[in-house]
């Protein structure tokens, strides 16, 4: 995707304020800060869609993983409603075969 032609709008806003300030139709100091709002609003602009393309990959991020947490719940296996009620007091293993290491 092209960068947008910022650089051309800012070289024709700079252009017209200079025609302005050589002119005397507009003070030197305000068509100066208005040179440095414009490049601070370009700045700005330029981060609003940075920030705007990284929330969009987000949101596909999210919606993979919410997509996956579902399947997952689908597929797990459901549980009974009996409940074990007494305490268990030993738990014997038979033929377990050894793990190594």
């Amino acid at each position: 995707m092209p960068d947008p032609p910022w650089g051309v709008f800012l070289v024709a806003t700079c252009g017209a304020l200079a025609w302005l300030a050589v002119s005397g139709r507009v003070e030197l100091a305000v068509a100066a800060t208005a040179v440095i709002a414009v490049q601070t609003t370009l700045a700005a602009l330029s981060r609003v869609g940075i920030n705007g393309a990284a929330v969009f990959h987000t949101s596909l991020y999210l919606s993979d993983m919410q997509t996956f947490l579902d399947d997952a719940a689908a597929r797990a296996p459901q549980r009974g409603t009996r409940a074990h009620a007494a305490p268990t007091e030993e738990i014997r293993l038979e033929e377990v075969l050894p793990v190594p290491g």
